[in-house]
């Protein structure tokens, strides 16, 4: 990648995503807050080279995650009460969602050791 390329798409996906979270379209506003995210820990590892630059980064970050977080939760809510509330769960179903979890566990200690290499420097 060249210089800027991984920040000025997370900058592009966070617009979208911003646009998509206006249109209520919650679903593809979640997929582009989580790809502006790994394309910011890129630019944080790869691209920056101003602390200041860093610690702004790392603040917008943080404000996507839980916006992706809260969006997560609200559509499990959202899917859950169109559906009558619980539903059976298959056990496939459940692998699934144990995976999904795993997936956020690991897209979470990417970001944190991101941050702590950064701040070691």
């Amino acid at each position: 990648m060249t210089a800027s390329t991984a920040l000025q798409k997370a900058i592009e996906l966070v617009t979208r995503a911003t646009d998509e979270d206006k249109n209520k379209n919650y679903e593809e506003a979640l997929r582009l807050y989580t790809g502006s995210c790994e394309y910011f820990m890129h630019a944080l590892k790869y691209e920056c080279q101003a602390e200041r630059q860093k610690e702004i980064i790392r603040e917008r970050m943080q404000e996507y995650m839980k916006r992706a977080e809260d969006l997560k939760d609200h559509i499990k809510k959202t899917s859950n009460n169109s559906k009558g509330g619980k539903r059976p769960v298959k056990e496939d179903d459940k692998d699934s969602s144990g995976d999904e979890e795993d997936g956020n566990k690991k897209f979470q200690k990417a970001i944190n050791k991101a941050i702590v290499v950064e701040n070691q420097m």
